[in-house]
């Protein structure tokens, strides 16, 4: 029998979608604001920021292309919210509120699924620093779904995911060049059989023009291991076995010293069991 595009990304939105919204709320939380450096006692960094993702084609288990029938069509729009509170110079408290939207279209049929995603909160503790330039910090967090998956509806595993993550940051220069750079590299357990568990990192540089005005170029990774290797193009079940990497160009304007916009536009590269697109991105950063 065949499947309609909504029925194949009915299950997809755990797969691609899903996919698609961990690398994108993992580039918010990396590129273009100084997210790997101490926020301050008592302050407050808000990061809210919209992408739009948009995809023809995916990758199937063995990294080879693949195109959608009848002109079918995946679109996501992301809004959402990073904090981070400053409980002491070395402690803070972080978070990530998103919500989605997500359109299937094939054929001239279109159906679009919206709400809460996976949430997060947890624990970063700066734990050493170089000349008060370079920072080294450690992240506890647990991902919690604030949806209930339904067979017409469905934003995620629907599972609780704690994580650790090491972070660094810091300025460096070559010659008269300024530049600023940021790493992170996590590890996530989805609790439940069949998992998965989740291997991600992120890195980025970026080239300080002037006080106001900086351009980045990043790339991010994610690797999701399970038992369920479960995979058809034509009726995504539950896709907990992928990969993908990614790569992101952005620019900075700082309006203030603690108000600054950022934009930037990233581009699927590789992968397996995912899908092949093209995102921009726009979000505010302010601290008080």
């Amino acid at each position: 029998m065949r499947h309609s595009l909504f029925e194949q990304l009915y299950s997809r939105s755990k797969a691609s979608g899903f996919v698609i919204l961990l690398a994108l709320l993992f580039v918010f939380n990396n590129q273009l604001y100084a997210g790997g450096r101490p926020v301050g006692r008592k302050r407050v960094y808000l990061i809210p920021s919209v992408a739009y993702f948009l995809n023809n084609k995916f990758w199937d288990a063995n990294g080879n292309k693949q195109t959608y029938a009848d002109n079918g069509k995946f679109s996501s729009l992301i809004l959402s919210l990073n904090s981070e509170y400053g409980f002491s110079r070395r402690v803070s408290l972080v978070g990530r509120l998103p919500y989605l939207i997500d359109n299937f279209n094939q054929g001239g049929i279109s159906r679009t699924v919206a709400g809460l995603g996976d949430a997060s909160v947890g624990v970063r503790y700066y734990f050493a620093n170089i000349n008060y330039n370079i920072y080294f910090s450690i992240q506890g967090s647990v991902t919690m779904p604030l949806y209930k998956n339904t067979i017409n509806k469905s934003l995620g595993y629907e599972k609780l995911g704690p994580e650790i993550a090491f972070l660094s940051s810091g300025d460096f220069g070559i010659g008269s060049q300024k530049f600023y750079y940021e790493f992170e590299g996590g590890v996530k357990r989805y609790i439940g059989e069949p998992g998965p568990m989740q291997y991600k990192y992120s890195g980025s540089i970026s080239y300080i023009i002037d006080r106001k005005n900086q351009v980045s170029i990043g790339e991010t990774g994610l690797f999701s291991s399970s038992t369920d290797k479960t995979f058809n193009p034509t009726d995504l079940i539950v896709n907990q076995d992928f990969s993908f990497q990614q790569v992101t160009a952005g620019y900075s304007y700082s309006i203030q010293r603690n108000k600054s916009i950022f934009v930037s536009a990233s581009k699927f590269i590789s992968g397996k069991n995912t899908g092949i697109g093209s995102t921009l991105s726009l979000g505010y950063v302010y601290k008080y």
